[in-house]
């Protein structure tokens, strides 16, 4: 059974109360570009969350473009490029960071905690992301403890078929 946003952020000694519920308003984004960057330790060219739409207490979705001019395209599989199954990993890592640091909240002397995964389990590849297309990332609560997450996440294609599937766990360190 998932612990509360507050139980957790309580554990972890945040300042801040449970985090609100957010989604994007009229097709904007709740987070993208440099905002994105002051949540996650990963800059270009090993950033793979574009945006996040929705963000609350129980989980986060954010998105995830392919761009066919990525380096990795050009050796997974020349002349049929497929996104490698450790990028779409990394995506929803990143994704969770993202969402970790929402729920714990800031830090009372405003340093950030460094948020790692530390584990993946049941992770299924469904079917391949191809070069041009935008997935979106599902990442839903399962459990937090002290100074661990347990975390569900899907990577869905447009048309809603299912890419891949785990469960993510995730550690972070005060500093």
């Amino acid at each position: 059974m998932a612990e509360t946003a507050e139980t957790a952020e309580t554990a972890a000694g945040s300042t801040q109360p449970a985090a609100q519920s957010q989604n994007s308003v009229a097709g904007k984004p709740l987070m993208e570009g440099d905002e994105l960057l002051a949540h996650l330790p990963h800059r270009p060219p090993f950033l793979f969350v574009s945006r996040v739409t929705r963000m609350d207490d129980n989980g986060i979705t954010a998105e995830f473009d392919a761009d066919p001019q990525m380096d990795f395209f050009n050796g997974h599989f020349p002349g049929n490029p497929i996104t490698p199954g450790v990028i779409l990993l990394e995506a929803a890592a990143q994704a969770g960071v993202i969402w970790m640091h929402h729920l714990l909240g800031e830090r009372a002397d405003g340093s950030k905690r460094l948020i790692f995964a530390a584990s993946f389990d049941g992770v299924r590849f469904r079917r391949p992301v191809l070069p041009g297309e935008t997935v979106t990332i599902e990442c839903k609560i399962k459990s937090v403890r002290k100074r661990f997450s347990l975390t569900s996440f899907r990577i869905s294609a447009a048309d809603g078929s299912l890419c891949a599937e785990g469960t993510l766990g995730a550690a972070w360190k005060e500093p």
